[in-house]
C-alpha cells in the first residue's frame, strides 16, 4: 500500500476547494482507499454519484470533507518516499504487549499486515547445503529480516490510516510456500490498533 501526496494542485479543483493544498495525504475518496495508481478508475466509479466524501491529512489531522463528483480533483499526486515514510510513521509506538503500562485512550480495531517475499534459486540451493552441513543462512536470515521490517512498516501505514498512534499485542506469523522449485516466504503481523493518551 502506497501512501500518496498531493505534489501539484489547480487552484479551481474540487480539492483546492475544500482546502487541499501541496504536501498534503489523500487518503480515500468515497470510502476507497487511494494508492496512487487507482484514483482514476474510483472517479470513474463515482461518476453517478452528485457528492463524492474524501478524507486527507494535513499533516496534523484527518479531514473530511464532500466534492462534487462531476468536479475535476485538479491535482498531481506523488508517493512518499522512503525518508518521508519513516517520519510520518516515526511516532506509532509499535508493541507486543497488550497494554501493561501504556494509557490507551481508545481501541479503535484489529489490523493486519501481509507480505510475501520469494526465496529465489540460489537461496534454495544454499539453504539445502546448510542444511546438509548444517550453519546459519546468511541470505535467507536477510530476508527474514527484510520481511519483518517490511510488514511492521504496514502494520504503522494501517494504524497511521485509522487514526491510531500506537499497535498493541502484535503477533508475526511467518509460513514458507513451496512447490514448482519456488519457495515464497509469507508474513503476516496482526495487532490492536489504540490512540494513547497526550499524557503518554
Amino acid at each position: 500500500m502506497e501512501l500518496i501526496k498531493i505534489k501539484t494542485i489547480v487552484e479551481d479543483g474540487a480539492l483546492a476547494s475544500i482546502g487541499c493544498k501541496v504536501g498534503d495525504l489523500i487518503i480515500s475518496i468515497g470510502g476507497q482507499r487511494v494508492d496512487g495508481s487507482n484514483i482514476g478508475q474510483i472517479r470513474k466509479d463515482q461518476e453517478h454519484l452528485k457528492t463524492v466524501p474524501i478524507i486527507y491529512f494535513d499533516g496534523s489531522s484527518f479531514v473530511n470533507a464532500d466534492v462534487s463528483a462531476d468536479r475535476p480533483l485538479g491535482v498531481g499526486i506523488v508517493g512518499l518516499n522512503k525518508q518521508e515514510v519513516d517520519r510520518l510513521l516515526g511516532s506509532i509506538v509499535l508493541t507486543t504487549e497488550h497494554s501493561s503500562n501504556l494509557n490507551i485512550k481508545k481501541r479503535l480495531d484489529v489490523i493486519t499486515a501481509e507480505c510475501v517475499f520469494g526465496l529465489n534459486i540460489f537461496k534454495d540451493l544454499m539453504n539445502s547445503v546448510r542444511d546438509i552441513v548444517g550453519g546459519r543462512s546468511a541470505t535467507v536470515q536477510h530476508t527474514l529480516q527484510d520481511a519483518r521490517r517490511v510488514v511492521m512498516t504496514e502494520l504503522k501505514k494501517e494504524a497511521f490510516l485509522m487514526g491510531a498512534n500506537a499497535v498493541v499485542a502484535i503477533d508475526l506469523d511467518y509460513s514458507e510456500f513451496t512447490g514448482g522449485a519456488k519457495s515464497m516466504l509469507f508474513v503476516v503481523a496482526s495487532g490492536t490498533a489504540v490512540t494513547l493518551s497526550e499524557a503518554q
